[in-house]
């Protein structure tokens, strides 16, 4: 019997929450784009990685429902408000060694929205309420 060829299947993406990405960068421009992948969502993030910086990014999945990266010295500031009428969170890196850091990495901020379109949990994060509604 002639040996059957190994055949590579790539694991199957996570669910996916299509979502609208909306990105202001530091030489004046902002552009909206949908987003229905991971791969679409760090595709579209790529020009941050780049010489035009990226000042302010969200991702929006219904009305109200955002998370929001505003750009400061050292990284992002991350809020998110999960819905109608929902309140609005800081969020904190709660990683070991990182615990009450309030700024993330581009790349961070990258895992953390795929995380958030997901439901997946790979960086640990602590939700700090703004008091704002």
């Amino acid at each position: 019997m002639a040996a059957m060829p190994f055949a590579a299947h790539a694991a199957p993406e996570p669910a996916f929450t299509p979502a609208t990405l909306v990105i202001a960068t530091t030489d004046g421009q902002s552009h909206e784009v949908k987003v229905r992948s991971a791969r679409q969502l760090r595709k579209a993030l790529q020009p941050c990685f780049g010489k035009v910086q990226c000042e302010e990014i969200s991702v929006e999945t219904c009305d109200r429902c955002v998370m929001t990266a505003e750009a400061v010295y050292g990284g992002y500031l991350l809020q998110s408000r999960l819905g109608p009428p929902g309140p609005l969170y800081d969020l904190i890196d709660d990683r070991p060694g990182r615990q009450n850091s309030s700024t993330f990495s581009l790349k961070d901020l990258t895992t953390i929205f795929v995380d958030y379109l997901t439901d997946q949990k790979t960086i640990a994060l602590a939700w700090r309420d703004t008091g704002q509604i």
